[in-house]
């Protein structure tokens, strides 16, 4: 079995010799939101090397150097004003040009998404207003492959709280390894998902 039949039976719930097997991290720690050449290259020769002496199952590339958010009028933010001037939309198209699956020969993306991080936000407020713009990426990319996981990300101490994403559309499920107390299981929060297995 080749690593790509391994990762790709463990997605389908088969029976597999062993646990597939992939690290990443940041090879441009201090330079993620800087897309300058030396940053993206630096963050390439980092994974090409990781690649060659670790010989992981995947690879996740990560994103530093190319971690800018894609509406130009969040740069003209100065005050807490000017936040309500932005308007929505930008990322349609930023969402249309990724071609990262089609052109790119990618088996699929790795989509992080940021868990709730303190309670000025609800979950409710989360479903409203940010898992929108989360499944469409999703939706996007399993127009091309089905083989896209999505990452919980639970910055500073956050515990994920794993029924926000169960019907996030996506084949593989990686969280950062708090989760809440009322997460009872994995078997349950798989139970109700009929798009994550």
């Amino acid at each position: 079995m080749t690593k790509r039949e391994l990762v790709f039976a463990a997605f389908d719930n088969k029976e597999t010799q062993r646990v597939p097997v992939g690290f990443w991290f940041h090879f441009a720690p201090d330079d993620l939101h800087n897309d300058s050449p030396d940053v993206i290259r630096k963050n390439l020769e980092g994974h090409l090397n990781f690649y060659r002496e670790f010989q992981p199952d995947f690879v996740k590339l990560m994103s530093d150097g190319y971690f800018t958010y894609p509406n130009p009028e969040i740069a003209s933010v100065r005050t807490a004003a000017d936040l309500k001037k932005i308007r929505g939309g930008y990322g349609e198209e930023w969402i249309r040009r990724q071609a990262v699956i089609r052109q790119g020969g990618a088996d699929g993306i790795y989509l992080s998404v940021q868990n709730l991080q303190d309670s000025k936000l609800t979950g409710e407020e989360y479903l409203k207003y940010i898992a929108p713009s989360e499944t469409k990426v999703l939706e996007a990319a399993n127009k091309f492959s089905e083989n896209n996981i999505l990452h919980i990300c639970g910055y500073k101490g956050a515990r994920n709280d794993l029924k926000i994403y169960a019907g996030y559309p996506a084949k593989g499920l990686r969280l950062f390894p708090r989760t809440t107390r009322s997460t009872r299981s994995w078997k349950t929060i798989i139970r109700t998902t009929r798009t994550i297995r």
